[in-house]
């Protein structure tokens, strides 16, 4: 089963950076349940060599959808994201 989550603002946090940044997405006792980094991240606590950063008109996105091999290969740039649809 999955958790929507919806953000109250369009932001998070204090924003994500185009070039490079990452999402860790934690329970309540601070255990990972998922995580990306993305482009020039120099942080390679999530994937030592991360997916390449999408373009200004596009998302990062997980192919194939309801995969999640924790690798940096699950992720792909996306001109069509799936927003608000079970990923």
């Amino acid at each position: 089963s999955a958790i929507r989550i919806e953000l109250s603002s369009l932001t998070i946090g204090n924003g994500l950076a185009e070039e490079g940044d990452k999402v860790i997405i934690q329970d309540l006792s601070n255990a990972t349940i998922d995580a990306v980094n993305w482009g020039n991240d120099t942080d390679t606590s999530v994937f030592p060599i991360p997916p390449t950063a999408p373009a200004p008109d596009e998302s990062l996105v997980r192919l194939p959808n309801g995969t999640d091999t924790d690798t940096a290969s699950d992720w792909s740039s996306s001109s069509s994201p799936s927003i608000g649809i079970a990923n």
